[in-house]
């Protein structure tokens, strides 16, 4: 059953139970105990479709004889279901992750890309399934992606990092053991826009929810390499908002050893940003961000 079947037959259940109220405002307890039933199994059935096609999906991945293309099909089944927490529960204990885990080593980069961005989403506020990775020696395998040339593997990578390791202490701690922080600084030159941004974005969220990680993102120099990614842009630019935002999580209670010629150069830039966007909605985060770094820069001693 495929994702648009999947939706088909959920408009035509809510049809049904529609039409079947002939108008009238129904409650619970007037629900006819037959109609009841049956829309209880229509439900239910519902479900059991999406097992029998992770089923089906991890037959296809495990057959030999099965093309490239069939293989990016039956992944994609499975990512259109995954980001449902029972269902990624239930994919790990009927031993669907054995499969994924074997693809993320595969030989096409494409299907180790969409096998990653499974784990993410499985992973994603998901405990069960944040633990689950890290006992399969994920994070290690994942950080020497990072910097991979192919854009989706690499984007992929960052992706199923930042899913283990926000809101998981122990998936936390293992990136910090295995030297995530300086492999993390380092995709901030990556030539790749959504890396960049994706790294930006759990520099942002790692410095302002712990102290000892954000002076160890600094001692990276994070701040450095951030600060040479700001740039004037007239308009939004996510680049450019993620960028402020990291820095601005970075300067909470820290110090910056900028020279005072790049606090000068930062200063300018900061300003005309503020000066040409703050009239603009979609700008709003971007100039407030501005506002506080170029706060920050002002008070800090020279």
């Amino acid at each position: 059953m495929d994702p648009a079947r999947r939706k088909l037959n959920l408009q035509g259940l809510l049809r049904y139970a529609v039409e079947q109220t002939n108008g009238e405002e129904a409650t619970v307890h007037e629900v006819d105990p037959e109609r009841a039933e049956f829309l209880q199994n229509a439900l239910k059935s519902m479900t059991i479709d999406v097992i029998q096609e992770f089923e089906k999906a991890v037959a296809v991945l495990e057959n030999q004889s099965s093309t490239k293309s069939e293989r990016l099909d039956s992944l994609n089944v499975i990512r259109s279901y995954i980001d449902d927490l029972d269902l990624a529960n239930n994919f790990v204990k009927f031993g669907g992750t054995t499969t994924i885990l074997r693809y993320t080593k595969d030989s096409e980069k494409d299907l180790q890309a969409l096998s990653n961005d499974i784990i993410a989403e499985m992973s994603q506020n998901n405990p069960y399934c944040q633990n689950h990775f890290l006992n399969e020696n994920i994070i290690p395998q994942l950080l020497i992606k990072l910097n991979d040339p192919d854009e989706e593997l690499s984007r992929s990578s960052i992706y199923a990092i930042s899913s283990l390791i926000r809101n998981f202490e122990p998936g936390l701690k293992e990136f910090l053991r295995v030297d995530g922080i300086q492999v993390l600084v380092s995709c901030l030159r990556s030539p790749i826009t959504k890396v960049y941004i994706k790294s930006a974005f759990l520099i942002s969220s790692l410095a302002s929810q712990n102290e000892s990680i954000k002076e160890d993102l600094i001692k990276n120099n994070a701040v450095e390499v951030l600060l040479e990614n700001i740039n004037y842009i007239d308009g939004f630019d996510s680049k450019l908002e993620t960028t402020l935002s990291a820095l601005l999580s970075l300067s909470s209670n820290s110090n910056w050893a900028i020279t005072k010629e790049k606090q000068m150069e930062v200063t300018t830039v900061l300003k005309q940003i503020i000066s040409k966007n703050k009239e603009l909605d979609n700008c709003e985060d971007t100039v407030k961000y501005a506002e506080n770094i170029l706060e920050y820069l002002n008070g800090q001693k020279a």
